[in-house]
């Protein structure tokens, strides 16, 4: 039962890792793929727009899910 709950969760991870992928080469694409100046990077963090958000929280929910993984796997 253990093994089938760890497949589970890493799976979930596969998922949220495609997403992350996913919206880092949109952000790019929107961004422009190189920051060469101290002005790109402040217009960038001035306003990063809705995507960097939903990036940003799907990061979030995939480090805890990566830390129940490793944890499940620890107990296993």
């Amino acid at each position: 039962m253990k093994s089938r709950q760890i497949s589970i969760v890493a799976m979930i991870l596969v998922i949220l890792t495609g997403i992350w992928i996913f919206c880092m080469i949109l952000l790019m694409q929107q961004q422009g793929a190189v920051i060469a100046t101290f002005e790109d990077a402040y217009d960038f963090v001035k306003d990063p727009g809705g995507l960097f958000y939903v990036t940003y929280l799907n990061v979030v929910v995939l480090t805890i899910f990566d830390v129940v993984l490793f944890g499940m796997l620890y107990l296993y």
